[in-house]
């Protein structure tokens, strides 16, 4: 049996990310003293796809999806190792773009109420059009300058159970 279903969505995904332990490496190799910078992203907008299931004799049910979102992409910073930089916000993104999501994954029966899942999901997003970076600056002032891209690309595997009771 073989079901194509379109679908249709609104996504939101945040990213937290810390750098400490830096190195710097112009004029010489040195650790960056207490590095603790900071960079949250939210990417979010409206979706559409198309996910294919394809049934084998009841005992396998295998998946397959495809995604293209358009996302809005913000982004603040923290960049704590240069004095001239405001704190705790350095600088902010702003930018428009679109990604890509393939998911496959197989389903296997393995008893009446046992089934092992496996899937494989890939995701490469750009935020690219309409970019803007604003740095801000210890002395009060600001100045906005094109951001070229954005790039967010992740590859997951996941392995995994049902139990139906």
């Amino acid at each position: 049996m073989i079901g194509l279903r379109p679908q249709l969505g609104v996504s939101y995904h945040a990213q937290n990310l810390k750098i400490v332990d830096g190195l710097q490496t112009i004029p010489t190799l040195q650790l960056i003293p207490e590095l603790d910078s900071s960079y949250r992203t939210e990417w979010f907008g409206p979706w559409v796809g198309l996910n294919g299931t394809l049934l084998f004799n009841h005992q396998s049910k295998l998946e397959v999806g495809i995604e293209y979102h358009y996302t809005f992409y913000n982004a603040t910073a923290n960049w704590n190792a240069r004095p001239d930089f405001m704190h705790p916000k350095s600088f902010t993104h702003q930018a428009e773009g679109g990604g890509i999501v393939y998911r496959i994954k197989n389903q296997i029966k393995l008893s009446k109420v046992l089934k092992l899942n496996l899937s494989l999901n890939y995701k490469d997003w750009r935020a690219n059009k309409k970019g803007i970076d604003k740095v801000f600056f210890s002395t009060g002032s600001s100045k906005e300058t094109k951001l070229n891209s954005v790039n967010w690309s992740s590859l997951g595997i996941n392995v995994g159970f049902n139990y139906s009771f």
